[in-house]
């Protein structure tokens, strides 16, 4: 990936995590905190939740108190918005490159999702499991057998979303669909 490519998705996360961040500022939000690359630290004094770039913690500030943490990985893509979301690109290896250093090994989506959703598991236990929902963000449209819309949380209702032909908008991205911006993105998927 040359530099446009990763600037492009640095801005685009840059842009996701400030839109969700903005929901703090409004009084009748149940979001209390925002974090980048990775957990609140009391939840991950080790980094090791590398792969969720946004998490969203509703009614506390941590794992333990938040009745719902949303753990989002962001994907976006400049050569091939229009290239959907299917189980085998979920599931396909790519490899990773850490500045000018080797490439790492390579892993899929899917296999980052299931590090974030174990290591929360293993370091919080089945009722954290419970309250969290493992997200995909991207610009990239997402085959409808990919996934399901968001149901209710057992321990109570998710993040406020709207529905909109098989895509999830955030609350800042609803603001900005009713003021006629059709530059929204979207919540692809759910795991």
């Amino acid at each position: 990936m040359g530099a446009p490519e990763s600037n492009a998705g640095d801005e685009f996360r840059f842009w996701w995590a400030a839109s969700r961040a903005l929901e703090l500022l409004d009084p009748g939000s149940d979001l209390r905190r925002v974090t980048v690359e990775g957990l609140v630290r009391v939840d991950d004094p080790d980094e090791t939740y590398e792969t969720v770039d946004v998490a969203e913690y509703y009614g506390g500030s941590d794992a333990a108190e938040a009745r719902a943490l949303v753990m989002s990985q962001l994907k976006y893509s400049t050569r091939h918005p229009d290239r959907p979301w299917t189980a085998s690109r979920l599931c396909e290896p790519r490899g990773r490159r850490a500045g000018d250093g080797p490439a790492s090994a390579a892993r899929s989506v899917v296999a980052d999702l299931a590090v974030a959703y174990r290591s929360l598991r293993a370091d919080h236990g089945a009722d954290a499991v419970e309250k969290s929902r493992i997200v995909l963000v991207s610009n990239c449209p997402a085959i409808r057998t990919c996934w399901k819309p968001s149901g209710p949380l057992r321990n109570g209702s998710p993040p406020r979303t709207e529905k909109s032909g098989g895509r999830h908008f955030s609350p800042a991205c609803r603001r900005s669909r009713r003021r006629g911006s059709a530059d929204c993105r979207t919540r692809s998927g759910t795991a």
